[in-house]
């Protein structure tokens, strides 16, 4: 487990915080970058017997120029896919909160239970607060 920072309240600061909580936590940071985006990719590759075999986890980090609160909430949906899963989540400086939509479709129960742990463990420093619940209206 990552030793997560303290006192991270900008964004650069949150940045770099997960950035040494994922690296801790098994992943590396990813070269590819799909074309004409700006993001920073990490991937980890690991055996889990949960699973009946590996798991290829991604963490794809986009910057979002500042838009409101409730606006971002919107875009907190978990789509549906084959073979892949995706929760979008917002990280706010002010007040430090990750905001994430913690809903578990039956499909992907034991997927999810992980993906949340991810979100809460390394990509949520220890003096941020994560706000679950959130969910498209």
């Amino acid at each position: 487990m990552a030793t997560h920072g303290q006192g991270v309240h900008t964004f650069g600061a949150y940045l770099e915080t997960v950035e040494q909580n994922l690296d801790g936590d098994g992943f590396e940071a990813h070269p590819d970058t799909p074309e004409g985006y700006r993001t920073d990719t990490y991937h980890r590759r690991r055996f889990e017997l949960s699973k009946f075999g590996f798991v290829d986890t991604f963490v794809v980090g986009e910057t979002v120029y500042r838009e409101s609160r409730q606006s971002a909430s919107h875009r907190l949906y978990s789509p549906n896919h084959w073979a892949a899963f995706e929760i979008p989540l917002v990280a706010d400086p002010d007040p430090a909160e990750v905001l994430y939509n913690d809903s578990k479709p039956a499909w992907g129960r034991a997927y999810y239970s992980g993906f949340h742990e991810i979100i809460e463990h390394s990509l949520t420093p220890a003096d941020w607060t994560p706000v679950t619940g959130v969910h498209p209206r």
